[in-house]
């Protein structure tokens, strides 16, 4: 039906990591095509991808035909021209024959959420929110699309990050339509997910097998 939007959610993993190419199958050559063949298998409108860099991106981009996509150039990219560098990137795929961009942002969370890279709340890595903006070519509503990443090791940063998340997305009317995706490091009893149905945002999985825990997201 038009009014169904596919999305997807996937850490692809930082590709280039040693104690990935260490072991057969974990190198990103070796992984690489299997990713996207799940990717695609499940033809979804929007992809959200966390932990992409220089040389996983121009491999999706190159891949995935038919898509757009946003968030991965920034200041904090420009003096390195590949690599990771500990920022691995948010970036946003959607397909260009069924959305129409209307804008786009990117916001760091942190207490300087205006500077690339910035830190705060003892993260272990500077983390990010992007978003964009899209038109449904079919319906004409428009929607916006968030992707964040929060961090891994710091159980204080992750609950401030995603209420700096929450309270950022408060700003839009409330029958104005968001979606969030991204990788939480959290469990479904944690703070940081709490957050999110205190305030008022609903589960998609939950939505239709039930609220359990199912594992990290």
């Amino acid at each position: 039906p038009h009014h169904i939007h596919r999305v997807m959610t996937c850490n692809i993993r930082i590709a280039g990591l040693p104690e990935d190419d260490s072991i057969p199958g974990r190198k990103w050559e070796d992984r690489r095509d299997i990713m996207l063949k799940v990717i695609l298998s499940r033809k979804p409108d929007i992809v959200c991808t966390q932990e992409v860099i220089y040389k996983s991106y121009a491999y999706m981009k190159a891949k995935m035909k038919g898509y757009q996509s946003y968030g991965f150039a920034g200041p904090e990219m420009d003096p390195y021209t590949d690599g990771y560098h500990f920022i691995g990137k948010n970036v946003i795929f959607w397909k260009s024959d069924r959305y129409e961009f209307v804008s786009s942002g990117c916001y760091w969370l942190s207490d300087h959420p205006e500077i690339g890279g910035s830190v705060a709340w003892g993260t272990a890595r500077a983390r990010h929110c992007n978003w964009v903006r899209l038109r449904d070519k079919s319906t004409g509503v428009e929607f916006r699309v968030m992707d964040i990443h929060l961090d891994h090791i710091s159980e204080a940063a992750r609950q401030a990050q995603m209420k700096m998340a929450v309270a950022e997305a408060a700003q839009y009317a409330s029958d104005f339509p968001q979606v969030l995706c991204g990788d939480f490091n959290s469990g479904i009893t944690s703070v940081a997910v709490k957050c999110l149905h205190e305030a008022g945002w609903n589960d998609s999985y939950e939505a239709i097998h039930g609220a359990e825990e199912v594992g990290y997201t």
